[in-house]
């Protein structure tokens, strides 16, 4: 943990030069499991610039295959983007020197799709939902026009531009390229992907069954390969007793992008938490839990549908909640054909449940519509940091861990927890500089600093509590005190 803040604290200031261009880096603007991403300078245009770098790629401790799958996403990227899709975001530039293999990318100023769910889940009025699926199906239909199938459309990865007022995808770290068939990408992930925004394809990829005389299989030396709706499958043959060939189609398709766009993020967009949100947060039994069910027949408590036949989602005609209510449920098929294939059959699906909320002539402005989210985003915000200051987090942490029952928290309680420090991060994000952000900080402060005395003193600490103020600091890269962050590992090290 130390070496990584060391490593991040390092690359703030430092240039990144090319031959014809010099970039310099700002700020961190944040981290994940591929790497960190700074905000930045291009020294030419004083342009503001978004820089990623991945870690692992230095020349002391070089790691080929980490490097090898970061070239992949720039070429993936570049390539999803062409010719000049606007809802993918642009990458200027790319390099690596003895420290850091690194790109320079658009900066988007605004939010991602989780702060927009995260304040304003089950708020949103079906013209911003239709905004927001059709220009990240432009962005991915785009992407599958090119042979890019992105695999990880989690709403963290789906930024709104607050100047130009459009919505853009990034992150194309574990997509995967193929032409006519044939893999481009040179690390494949067995499983990649995010557990909760995984489509069922990406786990266990569809089987189907055909006859050898079957005119759309073909063998070419030791290679099968099967056309299906156009498109060659490679394909693994296995033959059954009874004559019929079991075909395994082994290729990753298109579906994947689709059945997350219609089912998870859509169920998102409308109700404003993740579909397996709740239930079992162990990420295999999610996993088994996608593959095995369908929208219709989870058995989770309130997410098993979008809504029962009988109610309405909150401002949306009955209609048009059952027509939500289909395509949710249609993208969890257990047969990939009763599924979407393309875009444009979600796009018509949306559109009729557009048509019952709003007239056959409906009309919607899409800058006007994303303009409108965004302001109320930030009244909600203020709202949620003076709930923040007023107490919750005291009452939240006493309401879940109490004695004895530090150690045997539900994956439910836990997701809550989750889900505060997620919000205390966010708000802090949004807020900047303002006067309440700078009170919420020091309230976090002022806690972090008692949970540390006591433990000095006592010799004891409430493990969860520790985590989860661990985890407030870790969303937080401009914390002041860095030193809390560090002692809190400490603690939790010893508490376990």
């Amino acid at each position: 943990m130390a070496e990584q803040n060391s490593e991040q604290e390092s690359m703030i200031g430092r240039k990144l030069e090319l031959q014809h261009e010099t970039y310099v880096v700002e700020s961190l603007l944040g981290k994940g499991g591929m790497g960190t991403v700074y905000s930045g300078k291009q020294l030419s245009t004083d342009r503001s610039i978004a820089i990623k770098c991945i870690e692992g790629t230095t020349v002391a401790g070089y790691d080929e295959k980490r490097n090898d799958r970061f070239t992949d996403e720039i070429k993936n990227m570049i390539n999803a983007r062409r010719p000049r899709c606007p809802n993918i975001v642009k990458i200027y530039d790319a390099g690596k020197d003895e420290n850091n293999a690194w790109m320079a990318m658009e900066k988007v100023e605004g939010v991602d799709l989780e702060e927009v769910a995260t304040f304003l889940g089950g708020m949103l009025d079906l013209k911003e939902i239709y905004t927001i699926f059709k220009q990240v199906s432009n962005a991915i239909d785009n992407g599958h026009a090119n042979g890019i199938v992105h695999r990880d459309l989690k709403p963290s990865n789906i930024l709104v531009d607050s100047i130009d007022d459009i919505v853009k995808l990034t992150d194309f770290g574990i997509a995967y390229a193929q032409t006519r068939g044939k893999e481009k990408t040179r690390h494949k992930i067995d499983t990649p992907g995010t557990p909760d925004w995984m489509s069922k394809w990406q786990i266990s990829p569809p089987t189907t069954v055909v006859r050898r005389n079957d005119p759309n299989l073909t063998k070419k030396e030791d290679e099968w390969t099967y056309v299906r709706r156009g498109k060659i499958q490679k394909v693994i043959i296995v033959d059954d007793q009874d004559g019929k060939t079991q075909l395994q189609i082994r290729d990753v398709l298109p579906e994947i992008d689709l059945t997350i766009l219609t089912g998870q993020l859509l169920f998102y967009l409308v109700k404003g938490w993740s579909y397996f949100a709740y239930g079992d947060r162990n990420p295999w039994d999610l996993m088994i839990r996608i593959t095995k069910t369908k929208g219709k027949e989870l058995d989770l408590k309130t997410r098993k549908v979008v809504c029962n036949e009988d109610r309405t989602l909150k401002g949306m005609k009955k209609k048009t909640t059952i027509q939500l209510q289909h395509m949710i449920n249609k993208s969890f098929e257990d047969n990939i054909e009763q599924t979407y294939h393309t875009t444009q059959e979600a796009m018509r699906d949306l559109e009729k449940a557009m048509k019952l909320q709003y007239g056959r002539n409906y009309q919607v402005d899409e800058k006007e519509c994303i303009q409108r989210m965004l302001w109320k985003l930030d009244e909600k915000v203020i709202q949620r940091c003076d709930s923040l200051i007023r107490g919750e987090i005291t009452q939240t942490l006493s309401r879940y861990i109490k004695p004895g029952n530090e150690y045997t928290l539900s994956y439910e309680h836990r997701y809550k927890l989750d889900t505060l420090a997620r919000d205390i991060s966010l708000v802090c994000k949004k807020l900047g500089n303002e006067g309440k952000a700078k009170r919420l900080m020091h309230i976090i402060n002022l806690n972090t600093e008692i949970l540390i005395q006591n433990h000095e003193q006592t010799g004891q600490a409430s493990k969860e509590e520790t985590e989860f103020y661990l985890n407030v600091l870790k969303r937080l890269p401009t914390y002041p005190v860095k030193e809390h962050e560090k002692k809190l590992s400490e603690i939790v090290e010893k508490t376990r």
